[in-house]
């Protein structure tokens, strides 16, 4: 399971109920139990920034609280995060996978890049200068 996007614990806790058997009944009181409060258990549920993508954020944004909650607030959907993220910058710890990709490890380190990002026109007289 990816620990990148949005998540809705209520409505994945009911998928995964379902998937298991439970009619809606057993299903409303055992999300009673673990304290969700709803009116019925298909009730939409607000998207919830976590996992490694709330660590991303948090890192291109240098934890910074002010900024972090601006953000969410202006970020009406996925696709508007992922827009502010553009240009942003992060170092995170990777790993392979099963099939021997190399994938950013959700549940390493995520540390903001210090330095500012160098024009490209830097880079392309840099390579111009490294001797072949």
């Amino acid at each position: 399971m990816s620990t990148f996007g949005l998540s809705q614990p209520r409505l994945s806790k009911v998928r995964d109920l379902r998937d298991d058997g439970l009619d809606d009944e057993t299903i409303a009181k055992v999300l009673e139990k673990k304290g969700f409060q709803f009116e019925d258990i298909d009730d939409p549920e607000t998207p919830k920034l976590g996992g490694a993508l709330l660590r991303i954020v948090k890192a291109c944004y240098n934890a910074d609280p002010r900024a972090l909650k601006k953000l969410l607030e202006e970020c009406l959907t996925f696709d508007d995060l992922a827009n502010a993220l553009i240009g942003k910058r992060f170092v995170a710890t990777t790993r392979k996978d099963k099939n021997d990709y190399t994938r950013l490890d959700g549940k390493g380190e995520f540390y903001r890049v210090m330095a500012p990002a160098r024009a490209e026109a830097e880079e392309d007289e840099d390579f111009e200068k490294i001797p072949f």
